[in-house]
């Protein structure tokens, strides 16, 4: 049974007929299980599906270039990539290198390449990146900066499909 306060920010952030999937979705039995679950939740509700849709939008009208950043840093404190740990990446590893890889190093040439061009032209390609696809429909293709660099898609988007449908309820449609 997850804890009564994660229960209660279920509750207090969709709406009464998605409380059940979201706890199906984000389970937490116990009180040790509701941080991570927690965690998971915020960030596929109020960081992965507004961004997405806001790409998905923008997309109809300008070119737009989207990242997935998946490589764990070593100076995460958490376990997976989190929301900002791209960061170091971009700006050349300049925090406390020794705790990089030879693979960090790679992906932070790569991701400050892309940057520096996309800061001079509006575009990020002619880097060190492989061609990095502009972002539209169908394909919704997307560069993914990880263990390895390539082209990805994130079309399929179970989670971005379910909370587009609790913030069309949260709107009232």
């Amino acid at each position: 049974m997850a804890s009564t306060r994660y229960r209660d920010f279920v509750r207090a952030s969709v709406p009464a007929g998605f409380v059940d999937e979201v706890l199906a979705k984000y389970p937490a039995a116990n009180d040790a299980d509701a941080a991570p679950a927690q965690l998971r939740l915020f960030a596929d509700f109020r960081i992965v599906t507004p961004t997405t849709l806001t790409a998905r939008t923008v997309s109809k009208a300008s070119p737009v270039y989207m990242y997935q950043f998946s490589r764990v840093s070593p100076l995460s404190q958490v376990r997976g990539a989190m929301h900002t740990a791209e960061v170091p990446y971009v700006f050349g590893l300049t925090t406390d290198t020794s705790r990089f890889d030879d693979d960090d190093r790679r992906l932070s040439d790569a991701m400050a390449g892309a940057w520096v061009q996309f800061a001079k032209t509006g575009n990020p390609n002619g880097g060190r990146v492989p061609q990095w696809p502009t972002y539209g429909s169908p394909g919704y293709r997307v560069m993914v900066f990880g263990d390895e660099v390539g082209v990805g898609s994130n079309a399929t988007t179970p989670v971005v499909d379910f909370f587009s449908r609790v913030f069309d309820a949260m709107r009232g449609k």
